[in-house]
């Protein structure tokens, strides 16, 4: 046996971490209360599927980020189309030019 389920499963073990099964301890509790891990196969469960999750919080927080710069893209092309002016940093970071003089210098400065 994985552990004894005789006795109240436990969801944190009060005298630090433990590795293995105890035949003779109590099982361990996973997320839910009804989530009891009483068997090899499913504290091996456990432990791919919190890898899993980690894994698929990793890749929610990019895709948020993503959808976020896109976002606003999205919005800065759009203010432009409608002609409105946007500031561009100069070099101390602070707004130096409106978008329009901007787009007049650097197309002057071409030709």
């Amino acid at each position: 046996s994985f552990c004894n389920t005789n006795l109240q499963p436990l969801n944190m073990w009060m005298t630090g971490f433990v590795i293995g099964s105890n035949p003779n301890g109590p099982c361990l509790v996973y997320l839910f209360s009804t989530w009891v891990l009483n068997s090899e196969a499913k504290f091996a469960a456990a432990c791919i599927g919190t890898v899993l999750m980690g894994i698929a919080i990793g890749a929610l927080a990019k895709l948020r980020r993503d959808v976020n710069r896109r976002s606003e893209a999205r919005s800065r092309s759009q203010q432009l189309f409608k002609g409105e002016e946007l500031s561009v940093p100069g070099a101390d970071g602070k707004p130096s030019l409106d978008w329009k003089k901007y787009m007049l210098m650097s197309t002057s400065l071409a030709l």
